[in-house]
């Protein structure tokens, strides 16, 4: 089986990009140390990103296992999403376990990567750690004094607030006496490090590096910091765009099968899937032993039950509805008004169409195309307007913003 993050290129992903690996120029290469990079990044003198084995791909090996398994993931993205979900929220059915894949997040249970064995598993927080910081190239972050106090300032009308620690900064410089400010260029003996920007620079967890069972817990990892992946928001953190991407892929595979069918519904399928994802990725606080209302939810994210569930279950109704839609709806017509008169906001977005794509309730199952319903009379009769006139806006259009009834 393969773990999520075993979909992704190690070797060229950043803070904000995960490159899955696919048929063309990002084909999974597997190295001679059982790790796998894409194409583009396999040249033949490469360490490997994970364990860090030199000359690892001078073979180019492909990974067709993987590449067969990546295209499963794809077809069956909303069940991945499901289980995904289920195992870090603490709601796995152990009945069918069997069918389930083998990711880390099941309740901890996956592939130990020391002794190769199915087990009960932990991250070790330390080793993982401390192979993010050997990793990463420490000059991108110290800062001067007058540097780190100016980025403080900046940071803190709102937006993400930035601190900086000496203490841990000099820990890292690694016996240097002066080492130069990444930002003026000055060179500085008492650096200081954005701990937000290296935090979120250095926060992969690499399964099926650092993930171990109990016995080489006691026997490898004696004294370090290991946690369970299910209580861990950092897992959950870096693999929700791994899941976006499947999902975003499965969409997008059916605007491929059958067309622009129904522009008003596809909208709407995209903003409910986005609204699963969003829910699914935020960072709740967890329940304590004083507010759990059961002892097996301590350490839990805190969730109204069923919401991220219910959600999702709509996009599958909504995906199955356009699929077997056949007729091209009329708003399709409209939609290449609206392209054509260049009717969009400030963000690229049809404003219109997105008003009357949006519903109180992600969850609540809607049939028909919304240009036909009674919510959106009056954004249909105001694009309509705009429409009669023919005038090719060379300004954006206002954004609309819907507010519903409590």
């Amino acid at each position: 089986m393969i773990h999520l993050e075993s979909l992704i290129c190690y070797a060229c992903q950043t803070e904000h990009t995960r490159n899955l690996f696919d048929e063309k120029e990002r084909r999974a290469v597997v190295g001679t140390c059982g790790h796998s990079v894409c194409l583009t990044c396999s040249r033949a003198d490469k360490n490997c990103p994970l364990c860090r084995k030199p000359d690892a791909f001078i073979h180019g090996t492909v990974n067709y296992e993987a590449m067969r398994q990546i295209e499963e993931f794809k077809t069956k993205a909303f069940e991945i999403f499901g289980k995904w979900w289920k195992t870090l929220v603490g709601l796995w059915d152990f009945g069918i376990l069997e069918i389930c894949i083998s990711l880390l997040q099941e309740t901890g249970i996956g592939v130990c990567s020391s002794c190769s064995s199915e087990e009960v598993l932990r991250i070790c927080v330390t080793c993982q750690q401390a192979q993010n910081l050997k990793d990463v190239n420490l000059t991108n972050f110290f800062l001067c004094h007058k540097c780190a106090d100016e980025k403080i300032e900046r940071s803190s009308g709102g937006g993400t607030v930035h601190y900086c620690d000496k203490i841990e900064a000099k820990e890292w410089m690694r016996g240097a006496q002066n080492v130069q400010c990444y930002n003026c260029q000055q060179e500085t003996d008492d650096p200081h490090v954005c701990t937000s920007c290296f935090h979120a620079s250095t926060n992969n967890i690499n399964v099926d590096t650092f993930s171990v069972c109990a016995d080489c817990v006691i026997e490898n990892h004696r004294g370090h910091v290991t946690t369970k992946t299910a209580e861990d928001y950092s897992i959950r953190h870096n693999t929700v765009g791994i899941v976006e991407k499947l999902l975003m892929i499965k969409l997008r595979s059916l605007e491929e099968k059958i067309g622009m069918k129904c522009k008003l519904r596809q909208m709407r399928l995209n903003l409910s899937a986005r609204e699963a994802l969003y829910w699914a990725s935020c960072h709740y606080p967890l329940y304590t032993e004083e507010d759990c209302p059961e002892p097996k939810l301590i350490g839990r994210p805190k969730i109204c039950e069923g919401q991220v569930e219910d959600i999702l279950v709509n996009v599958k109704k909504q995906y199955g509805k356009l699929e077997m839609v056949e007729s091209t709806c009329p708003c399709v017509e409209i939609w290449n008004e609206i392209v054509r008169l260049n009717i969009f906001d400030i963000h690229r977005l049809p404003p219109h169409f997105l008003a009357m794509a949006q519903k109180p309730k992600s969850e609540e199952d809607l049939d028909g195309c919304p240009y036909d319903f009674e919510t959106s009379r009056k954004y249909r009769e105001q694009l309509l307007t705009i429409i009669e006139k023919g005038e090719v806006l060379t300004e954006p259009h206002e954004s609309i913003y819907v507010l519903y009834d409590n």
